[in-house]
């Protein structure tokens, strides 16, 4: 089982300052990010995780590093997902063939991804902690339809991804 940490506002101090909140009922796997999100995001997943209690919202990833980034596309890859679907814009504008032109590795992708990101051309609203995944493998279907209903309620933008719930602030 993993572990699982409550994200307090001891955690978040350096993002959100001494009297900002945690992500309340959320909670966050250790080292993925969650402590650098936007404070946006942060309040939606606070206010989703309580309109949504008791479901479980667990982050699973938050912001990413280049490094980070490319880990993550190169795992869909492995896992047979389509980066294509995943990143339209890219795609339409040769961003992912310039990637696909490198070695497959997070070292090489990794550059030019904090490059893009570093002028305004990110490929994930991860980069700029602007993004968030949910476990979703404890969800009833019931449940799902519910955590994402509330979570386009709140403003969100929503996708569902092999094995999480992709969140991301709108803009």
């Amino acid at each position: 089982m993993d572990p699982i940490i409550p994200l307090l506002g001891v955690l978040l101090l350096a993002r959100i300052g001494r009297s900002g909140p945690g992500l309340g009922r959320a909670r966050a796997l250790p080292d993925v990010g969650a402590e650098d999100l936007d404070r946006e995001m942060v309040a939606k997943v606070q206010l989703l995780a309580a309109k949504v209690s008791p479901i479980p919202v667990v982050i699973t990833s938050g912001k990413r590093s280049g490094l980070r980034q490319a880990r993550a596309m190169i795992a869909k890859i492995e896992r047979g997902e389509d980066l294509r679907e995943l990143y339209t814009s890219a795609a339409r504008d040769g961003r992912l063939d310039a990637l696909f032109s490198l070695p497959r590795t997070p070292e090489a992708w990794a550059p030019v991804l904090e490059d893009w990101a570093r002028r305004g051309r990110s490929i994930s609203d991860h980069m700029h902690g602007r993004a968030a995944d949910l476990r979703i493998w404890q969800w009833s279907p019931s449940q799902y339809d519910q955590v994402v209903a509330t979570a386009k309620a709140l403003g969100l933008r929503t996708n569902r991804e092999s094995d999480h719930l992709h969140l991301e602030l709108p803009g």
